[in-house]
């Protein structure tokens, strides 16, 4: 059930997403951005400090992360070894992936703030996305444990491209809301399915130096789906084009991962030998 307890625990962080967004709309419509952000950090170090303090790792894992870092001092080396063919292939899907989603992700307020909702409407769509998301991602875990994290990941990802081309064309509130939380479980299930693929793909010692780097092309799309959203917009003067982007980049990533499983299975007699 490592699927599910990733899931699990990431669905706290689309909780976040969902509550900080909604909540610094509601102080900043109250109060103005500046002293919103300053509340907002305020409420972070307290909470932060909290954690921190109460945080701990079990003896097991100290002693399993002694020993990997033992294993490499002896080795002398930090190369990745046979993780590099999975590290590359998911680094250049997570770019398309990442740069779909942000559009969506990015854009729906100004978008729904465009169409005349107000900013308090238009962040609740957001707070819905993000709140779907968290049951997405623990679904993806579990569904990940009981098909593979890559075909989860396939089928997630192509759900996420269909759905997202859809999203400008949709006039009425309670469709925008209604597509906000589909689009929710399925771009958040993609975001479980990225960690567990490459958690399941590569060996344990270098499992962090591996997600670490999948994780920097990760928001090099979601940098450059934020950026291209907003470009878009500006040269077309709507959001169809925007969303029309992401959906193309979704495809593409489509394409990678359907790529990277034949790959794979063709690499796998000498996987199961190693």
């Amino acid at each position: 059930n490592k699927g599910l307890a990733w899931g699990i625990t990431l669905a706290g962080g689309a909780v976040g997403q969902a509550v900080i967004p909604f909540a610094a709309r509601l102080l900043i419509s109250a109060h103005g951005w500046r002293t919103a952000y300053l509340v907002l950090g305020a409420v972070y170090l307290v909470l932060g400090l909290a954690i921190a303090s109460l945080s701990r790792d079990p003896p097991a894992k100290r002693a399993h992360l002694q020993a990997i870092r033992d294993a490499t001092e002896e080795r002398g080396s930090w190369s990745l070894g046979e993780a590099r063919h999975a590290v590359t292939w998911m680094s250049i899907a997570v770019v398309f992936c990442c740069t779909c989603m942000a559009v969506a992700v990015v854009h729906v307020v100004p978008m729904l703030s465009d169409r005349g909702f107000s900013p308090e409407i238009a962040a609740g769509a957001l707070t819905t996305l993000m709140l779907a998301g968290a049951f997405g991602r623990m679904g993806a875990g579990g569904i990940c444990d009981l098909i593979g994290p890559l075909p989860t990941y396939a089928v997630l990802s192509l759900g996420q491209t269909l759905l997202v081309a859809w999203f400008p064309h949709i006039e009425s509130l309670l469709g925008v809301y209604l597509m906000a939380a589909v689009f929710g479980l399925t771009f958040s299930g993609v975001m479980t399915c990225m960690i567990v693929s490459v958690n399941t793909m590569v060996p344990a010692r270098v499992g962090a130096r591996s997600w670490s780097i999948v994780t920097f092309f990760a928001w090099l799309g979601m940098g450059l789906g934020s950026y291209m959203g907003g470009a878009l917009f500006d040269f077309t003067g709507g959001y169809a084009w925007s969303f029309a982007f992401a959906a193309g980049m979704g495809a593409i990533n489509v394409a990678i991962i359907f790529s990277f499983h034949i790959s794979r299975r063709k690499r796998e007699p000498a996987l199961a030998a190693a």
